[in-house]
């Protein structure tokens, strides 16, 4: 229970220290106000009451019964206000942390689906299924405050007749003892709603997203979505209806405990006043004191089962917390603005929770400043090989070398700025069209650095029509007058990118899929112009592309196959020839 209030505090601590200080001075506010509320009364109803009543006194007493619950009151509005605010900025710093750690992760685990599910179940803690930031820390911080009131109440009511205490010991014990079963039965429903949830989530976002808008109207599939759509609400109000119905039990369980205590005080102080053992103010007081205490308990008594119940999600928080990150094993780095030699030697390695290795015992060595074509089926492990290469993932056996240096013993910057990547499923931002060029570096790049570029890919004459040219933004979702890039423009753009980056090594995965054949070579062609003396990696399924290539590497089922130039890998009339004899006859047909 308390790790989590510890890991809130700390939190608090490192991003917003006002934000744990206006909860501690509003508790304190209330507490002072409540006591004021239950004592004042008593002492102003016996002095009015008194035969030689002071005015004077009666005054002060008025004064004091109404100003401090009116200055609590105006407090607890003005802290409330600023704990919203603080709330906020810690909010977005955390969001900002938790974007952080994802960036950090290991990325073998950022692609399971396990991942996906464990931030899930994580955002339970830090959100309070769905009651907002937080909710666990400030509900930790308005326990203490309750415990106060508490505890003072139950000294008011001892003076009246210690058996209640024993009392409301009992009842208080029952009535936590229930709802903390009954929480518990939520959390376990809550849990098993996490996948549906993920579901019902990417089923929004597929009808939000306009790069679906195509394919859901143009067949049709608005009926279809939309019956997903409720079968998954359906399946959700089952879940939500059972946690409706324990929430049922717990309040009705919690209105009978605060029946038996209201019944059995009022009874003892009716009885005590009629027997002129109690006086009309200390009858207020001990109502008053009663009805907070009930209140208070009831308050209490939630609180600390919902921090109990979320303190059962701490464990996959800190699950998530404490996924591997991408190790940095030593600080080493290579030569910038030279060709690089790569070697793998015998390098194998498997997805996690498969059985079949994606590589197995790959041997390669990669001269300095060599263009080379890697082809085969899908899933033949090319892409696979891009990701070891990168160190997007470790090899679970073997080495990869880069001029005789072990990538693994490689800072994580060294590897950042040695490579530049294009993907298949290559992502554009919305940001400008300069931006998604420069990224990080658009600050110190000139407007013409980029169009020079742009021209040289194919975009000059799009660039030119733009109304802000570089500086319009890419897509339309914060912009009207956005350019919408078609397949093939993206494509050269996502080039563009690459080529800006003068990284040593070059790596393009397929991503100009979208170009007809004739266009992927004219690109090819381009960019390999752009590049220069780079070693550069090109991916594609389209083998007539490969022939400006110095070597070409055949994949299948994760091994090597056959390595060569075009010319050569015919005449072997082994696996490569046998893929390019069947598109050439596409081509012919």
């Amino acid at each position: 229970m308390f790790k989590g209030f510890q890991f809130f505090l700390k939190l608090s601590m490192k991003y917003d220290k006002k934000y744990f200080a206006y909860m501690i001075l509003n508790q304190i506010v209330l507490f002072v106000g409540t006591i004021a509320t239950i004592i004042l009364p008593r002492y102003l109803i016996n002095e009015i009451l008194e035969s030689e009543r002071n005015t004077n006194i009666i005054l002060l007493l008025i004064v004091l019964a109404t100003g401090i619950p009116f200055l609590a009151t105006m407090l607890n509005g003005i802290f409330e206000n600023h704990i919203f605010l603080h709330r906020i900025n810690l909010y977005n710093k955390f969001n900002q942390f938790m974007s952080e750690h994802i960036l950090k992760t290991d990325y073998v685990y950022v692609e399971q689906e396990s991942f996906i599910e464990l931030r899930k179940k994580a955002e339970r803690y830090l959100y309070g299924d769905y009651r907002g930031f937080g909710v666990v820390f400030e509900n930790m911080i308005i326990a203490c405050g309750q415990l106060l009131v508490f505890f003072s109440t139950v000294v008011i009511i001892s003076t009246m007749h210690p058996a209640f205490l024993f009392l409301f010991a009992a009842i208080a014990a029952i009535d936590a003892l229930l709802q903390g079963k009954i929480k518990r039965k939520n959390n376990d429903v809550s849990i098993k709603q996490v996948p549906l949830e993920h579901r019902m989530s990417y089923l929004n976002d597929v009808v939000a997203n306009f790069e679906y808008g195509k394919e859901l109207r143009i067949n049709g599939l608005n009926e279809w979505i939309s019956e997903k759509l409720k079968k998954h609400i359906r399946m959700l109000m089952g879940f939500y209806s059972e946690i409706a119905k324990n929430n049922d039990k717990m309040s009705s369980i919690s209105s009978v405990m605060m029946f038996v205590q209201q019944f059995a005080t009022y009874l003892y102080l009716v009885w005590q006043i009629l027997k002129n053992r109690l006086g009309i103010g200390e009858f207020t007081m001990y109502l008053t004191a009663l009805n907070t205490f009930t209140s208070t308990l009831q308050k209490l008594s939630t609180s600390l089962v919902d921090v109990k119940q979320y303190s059962e999600y701490y464990q996959y928080l800190e699950e998530y917390l404490n996924l591997p990150t991408r190790q940095e094993y030593g600080g080493d780095t290579v030569e910038r603005g030279i060709a690089h030699e790569i070697k793998f030697q015998d390098v194998t390695f498997t997805y996690p929770g498969q059985q079949q290795a994606a590589l197995k015992g790959i041997n390669l060595k990669i001269g300095q400043g060599e263009k080379i074509a890697i082809v085969g089926e899908n899933g033949a492990g090319k892409t696979t090989f891009i990701k070891l290469l990168t160190r997007l993932y470790d090899a679970d056996s073997g080495k990869i070398l880069i001029d005789g240096k072990e990538i693994k013993n490689l800072s994580n910057q060294c590897l950042v700025n040695l490579f530049a990547v294009v993907y298949q499923d290559f992502k554009l931002f919305s940001f400008t069209l300069k931006e998604n060029v420069a990224l990080a570096k658009t600050e110190n790049t000139s407007d013409e650095t980029v169009e020079d570029l742009l021209k040289k890919v194919g975009l000059g004459a799009k660039v030119e029509t733009l109304k802000y040219g570089v500086n319009t933004n890419v897509y339309k979702n914060f912009d009207e007058e956005g350019f919408q890039p078609s397949g093939g423009e993206a494509q050269k753009l996502a080039l563009c990118r690459a080529a800006f980056k003068e990284a040593d090594i070059i790596i393009l995965d397929e991503p100009t899929a979208a170009l007809d054949p004739k266009a992927e070579d004219e690109i090819y062609r381009k960019f390999d112009e752009i590049v220069g003396g780079r070693t550069t990696f090109y991916i594609t399924h389209r083998l007539a592309s490969t022939r400006f290539c110095d070597r070409i590497i055949v994949f299948d089922k994760g091994e090597i196959c056959e390595i060569g130039n075009h010319e050569q890998l015919l005449e072997l009339n082994g696996r490569y020839a046998e893929l390019y004899k069947l598109q050439a006859q596409y081509y012919k047909k």
